[in-house]
């Protein structure tokens, strides 16, 4: 039996579809890895049946292997035998069925199998995520892996709570005087231009008057949502860090992913990307992320009205920063929506000063879509990601997505 009917068999066995026998056998493999495990390692996890029918099936194809660990009530002694020996080697009474002695099953994945089944959950995993009509534009983005520059956006925060431009926008609660300017405002969020609508908050609304209290309640926002701890298996900037960039870009304000290249790598302090003056030196460097937008810890560096931002993108040094930094290296743009006016008009922006072929990572991707984007030279990494109840993107299948293609990116095999 192949690992692809084992997932069938199970699957037939608990009535379940194939992708969901799958995900638990994967589930299990995640919990016992290469040691030893019983039965009550994996209760928190499946249970009692899928256990059993996993199990049972793993040792009829000599996957695992299996020992009997006991205690002899009798001479309070504890040993191990193989299954099919039935007899206390103490007291030489029986051990199956016998309620005085303490018995308990042991497994091992062997040492091949445990190879063979991360690579087919590999596979598994690839197939399931990539979508196939983009996989050309997948096999040269790994050819250019070695040589790609991570472009951050706020997708990836959203795990420690902190909100994208949207939800950020909505919790500074702009109030207006007139209602046209309310339905100007919500005609901009939902085209996504999210600069205008921060300029027409900074501009009309009598809560908050000018761009320095908007830089303050900005700021506010993201550190009363920002979560101390997440789960790393919750989050992408793990995975990130995986990528070994010589230097990352980002919009966003917060310190997460310096915090975590520094925790994987030597200490990297956030940089502002109006403040770098060698490129060379950030090109044979590492760790270094370059805030195009300014953070938090500088909060007169933040970019968070139209105005600002089109200073920016005008000002001819930071042109020409774009230009000795990028160079012909293509930029990965993870985290960004590429539905919003904001995204479109950054890119835009950014590829009239350095051109190139650019690539994006695109949940549920459609043809149209793709095709626009070609037509800029940003080529799509479409992945198949479930949909949640609102029928919107399912947060959770999204981040085990990005893991499984930066994992491809790196050729980390997970052992």
């Amino acid at each position: 039996m192949s690992l692809e009917n084992l997932m069938k068999s199970v699957a037939s066995d608990l009535q379940l579809s194939d992708e969901d026998a799958f995900f638990l056998i994967e589930n299990m493999i995640n919990c016992i890895g290469r040691e030893q495990f019983t039965k009550r390692l994996l209760i928190e996890n499946l249970t009692d049946e899928q256990i059993l029918v996993i199990i049972n099936y793993m040792e009829h194809e000599k996957i695992i292997t299996t020992e009997v660990s006991y205690e002899c009530p009798v001479f309070n002694e504890s040993s191990e035998t193989i299954p099919s020996a039935n007899k206390c080697e103490f007291c030489e009474g029986n051990l199956m069925g016998d309620i005085d002695h303490e018995v308990e099953f042991i497994y091992h994945l062997k040492d091949n199998a445990y190879k063979d089944v991360l690579k087919w959950l590999k596979e598994k995993e690839e197939e399931r995520y990539f979508k196939h009509e983009f996989l050309d534009n997948l096999k040269r983005l790994k050819e250019a892996s070695n040589r790609i520059i991570p472009f951050i956006g706020a997708g990836l925060s959203l795990p420690f709570g902190i909100p994208n431009w949207r939800g950020l926008i909505e919790r500074l609660s702009p109030s207006f005087e007139k209602n046209y300017q309310n339905e100007m405002f919500d005609d901009l969020m939902d085209s996504g231009d999210f600069m205008e609508a921060l300029e027409l908050i900074k501009d009309k609304s009598y809560l908050i008057t000018g761009e320095k209290q908007l830089q303050t309640k900005v700021v506010e926002i993201i550190k009363n949502t920002q979560l101390s701890y997440v789960e790393e298996r919750e989050h992408n900037y793990s995975d990130i860090v995986k990528l070994e960039s010589n230097f990352y870009l980002t919009t966003n304000y917060d310190l997460i992913l310096s915090k975590y290249l520094s925790k994987f790598n030597e200490y990297t302090s956030a940089m502002n990307f109006n403040e770098f003056d060698d490129s060379q030196e950030l090109h044979i460097g590492s760790n270094q992320v370059l805030h195009l937008h300014g953070n938090i810890k500088q909060k007169e560096s933040m970019v968070v009205s139209k105005k600002s931002y089109e200073k920016f993108y005008s000002d001819n040094d930071n042109n020409f920063r774009f230009v000795s930094l990028i160079g012909s290296k293509p930029l990965l743009f993870l985290g960004f929506s590429f539905n919003d006016a904001f995204f479109e008009d950054l890119y835009n922006k950014i590829y009239n000063v350095i051109s190139g072929n650019h690539y994006i990572v695109v949940a549920n991707p459609n043809f149209d879509t793709a095709r626009e984007l070609a037509k800029k030279n940003l080529k799509v990494i479409g992945l198949n990601i479930k949909k949640n109840k609102n029928d919107g993107t399912d947060s959770q299948d999204y981040v085990k997505a990005l893991k499984v293609l930066i994992r491809y990116l790196t050729n980390d095999n997970g052992t």
